[in-house]
């Protein structure tokens, strides 16, 4: 009987970790496609970068960020703030300049841009551990509906 459950727990585990990996790999797979979710990515950068060039400090970005995620968009929900101004202060001092400001930088048409996004969007490194936030939730409403699903906040 006690090899029995050993087995079935492993057997379970295993299972359910596969199943965690195909919603993960799904996500990705959409995510990288995302022209809605990747025009927010960009507005987001703008706005990372605004907050690091200009002669008065604001918040613009962690304001955004905030206002999309208690909005129950996708993105902030499935992607960590702390790597994303990690990786637009990368970018940033990769190709802000005087002559290239925020807003050229963080243009939808610029490729090395969404070479960045789609970078972020591939690591798993780069999203909100499970015990902090409803990932997994999230990612499922994320497939289904786009949105995340208020109901479950109630």
């Amino acid at each position: 009987m006690k090899y029995i459950l050993i087995i079935l727990s492993i057997t379970l585990s295993t299972y359910l970790w596969g199943q965690d990996n195909k919603i993960f790999s799904k996500v990705i797979d959409k995510l990288q496609n995302d022209e809605r979710t990747f025009k927010q990515f960009a507005e987001l950068g703008n706005l990372y970068c605004t907050d690091q060039h200009s002669i008065k400090r604001t918040n613009l970005f962690t304001d955004k960020y905030l206002a999309l995620f208690n909005a129950l968009y996708p993105f902030p929900r499935l992607i960590n703030d702390n790597i994303l101004k990690v990786k637009y202060k990368s970018f940033d001092q990769q190709y802000y300049t005087k002559k290239n400001k925020c807003s050229c930088i963080y243009s939808v048409k610029n490729k090395n841009l969404k070479t960045l996004y789609v970078k972020i969007v591939k690591d798993k490194k780069s999203y909100h551990d499970n015990k902090e936030y409803y990932l997994e939730e999230d990612m499922k409403d994320y497939l289904k509906d786009y949105m995340i699903d208020s109901s479950r906040f109630k």
